[in-house]
């Protein structure tokens, strides 16, 4: 009899350890050490370009483009595309496609070509 009972013990612990494994669905994305805020920047040209990208955690964005500055928003990305903002400069929509590896986030500027803007 106390072997049974001990297997009933053992059995409905496994299945309780089991089902504490299994998570599915959407998890929080850990925020960044920055303390929310993720900026991405650039220079070209022996900094005669320089851009300056600020994601704020509520979706919203800044721009500085050699002193240029605009607002705008970002939201999160699909696939290989971990983010995507959207800012303005010089009135001209820019949407910039934010990919991350090892914690670092790059996008290419495509306003000036072969700029890509790096930052944590």
């Amino acid at each position: 009899m106390k072997k049974r009972i001990i297997a009933s013990i053992l059995l409905i612990v496994l299945c309780v350890g089991l089902l504490a494994g299994c998570k599915e669905g959407w998890t929080k994305p850990e925020e960044p050490e920055s303390g929310g805020d993720i900026t991405l920047s650039g220079e070209m040209y022996s900094g005669k370009v320089v851009v300056s990208v600020v994601l704020h955690p509520d979706g919203t964005a800044e721009c500085d483009a050699n002193g240029n500055k605009s607002e705008g928003t970002w939201e999160k990305g699909t696939g290989d595309i971990a983010m995507v903002a959207h800012v303005d400069v010089k009135g001209e929509p820019v949407e910039l496609q934010i990919t991350e590896e090892d914690g670092v986030y790059s996008a290419p500027f495509d306003m000036v070509p072969g700029l890509t803007l790096t930052g944590k």
